[in-house]
C-alpha cells in the first residue's frame, strides 16, 4: 500500500537566538502516529504517519543548544512541551512521537 505523507514546511526563521519550524502534516495512510527526529545539525525531521484525514501542526522552536520547545495543536487545542535531547560525543538526536494521546520524547 502506498502511503502519502504531505508535509508542508509553513514557517522557518532563523535569528541569533531561536529556530523555529512549523510543520502541517496530513496523510491517507490510517497509521495514528507522527513523530519527529531532531539529527545532529538539529533540523528536525517529521517520520511516520497519522489517521486519514487527521492535520496537525507541529512547531518545533530551538531554545538552548540541546533544549526544544514543541508546540501542536490537538483536537482544537494548543499544547506545548519543552524537551531535551542528549549529546553523546559528536552525536546530538532525539526522536518526538506525537500521538492522539498525547506526545513523548524519546532521548538515545
Amino acid at each position: 500500500m502506498t502511503r502519502y505523507i504531505v508535509i508542508t514546511l509553513l514557517l522557518f526563521s532563523l535569528s541569533a537566538c531561536s529556530k523555529t519550524t512549523t510543520y502541517e502534516i496530513s496523510n491517507d495512510s490510517g497509521k495514528p502516529i507522527v513523530a519527529a527526529e531532531i539529527s545532529q545539525s538539529g533540523s528536525p525531521k517529521v517520520i511516520g504517519d497519522l489517521s486519514p484525514g487527521e492535520v496537525r501542526k507541529v512547531e518545533f522552536e530551538a531554545i538552548f543548544e540541546n533544549s526544544y520547545r514543541l508546540k501542536y495543536e490537538q483536537d482544537g487545542k494548543r499544547f506545548m512541551k519543552d524537551l531535551c535531547y542528549q549529546a553523546w560525543g559528536d552525536k546530538s538526536y532525539g526522536k518526538i512521537s506525537v500521538r492522539p494521546d498525547g506526545v513523548d520524547l524519546i532521548c538515545f
